[in-house]
């Protein structure tokens, strides 16, 4: 990682600090490895922005990714952006093709129950890590915050307030590596928390899932938390699924015309139609 950063950075800059008379020698290498880095760190934020903007729906399916637009827009050359956009590609949410280009890609059901199977089975091995080392007294501030929230409308504070529980989980775990996948499949499905908690129906049932879960924790019970958990995961992958499969809604005009049509087949008028 470190080796593909120092690539990066532009060789007149290395240059640069090699031949600055100011910087003792003994500390050049170490200024070399810090520029490396920081080209390291603003690559990760370009592909945590556009990771974001994909999975909120700024970047709708179909739009075109440009490499040379993109470069322009974060201050960078194109050949990280090149590599960005296939981590994306990586993650599903863009696809590159022959003389089109690089896409945005629809976010299909069939990748929400695949992202919602492997979140499931990665948190409950989280939580499993956690249950005995979680603390108690964070544990009991978001229990309190869980039950002020209540039926609140509030999908702001929902969304916060959801992604603090299992983020609560997630980092109580003390294991970096399945924490960093979490967390990527965590951010892969945000979108569909914000449109969930829109339905008051979803707010109650998460409530309860929520205390159920919390409850647990507190009370050390691994069992009973971790099928808490895989009930509240089962119960938000049904609703997301729900969603993306239910038909487009009809607008007005077309439901006029549909009731007309039917009212033409009850009189024998549809010909006239």
């Amino acid at each position: 990682m470190i080796g593909e950063a120092a690539r990066e950075v532009k060789r007149d800059t290395l240059d640069s600090v090699y031949n600055n008379a100011e910087v003792p020698l003994a500390w050049r290498p170490l200024v070399c490895f810090d520029v490396a880095m920081k080209s390291q760190r603003r690559h990760t934020s370009v592909y945590t922005t556009l990771f974001d903007r994909v999975i909120a729906g700024s970047y709708p399916p179909g739009t075109k990714l440009a490499e040379e637009s993109l470069a322009l827009e974060f201050g960078i050359s194109r050949t990280p952006v090149r590599e960005i956009l296939r981590l994306l590609e990586q993650d599903g949410l863009v696809r590159s093709e022959p003389r089109r280009g690089v896409r945005v890609v629809p976010f299909a059901a069939d990748d929400v129950e695949e992202v919602y199977d492997i979140r499931k089975a990665l948190e409950l091995l989280a939580v499993d890590c956690a249950v005995r080392t979680l603390s108690l007294q964070r544990l009991r501030e978001l229990r309190d915050m869980v039950a002020a929230l209540g039926a609140s409308r509030d999908v702001a504070r929902h969304v916060d307030l959801d992604r603090a529980i299992h983020g609560c989980i997630v980092e109580g775990c003390h294991r970096p590596r399945l924490a960093a996948v979490l967390d990527r499949h965590l951010r892969l499905v945000q979108h569909f928390r914000f449109l969930g908690f829109r339905d008051a129906a979803v707010i109650r049932r998460t409530t309860l899932e929520h205390a159920a879960l919390l409850d647990a924790l507190l009370a050390r019970r691994a069992d009973d938390a971790r099928a808490a958990l895989a009930a509240h995961l089962d119960a938000a992958k049904r609703q997301v699924l729900a969603q993306l499969c239910a038909p487009p809604a009809r607008t007005r005009p077309e439901r006029r015309r549909r009731k007309g049509r039917a009212a033409a087949v009850r009189t024998g008028t549809a010909k006239q139609l």
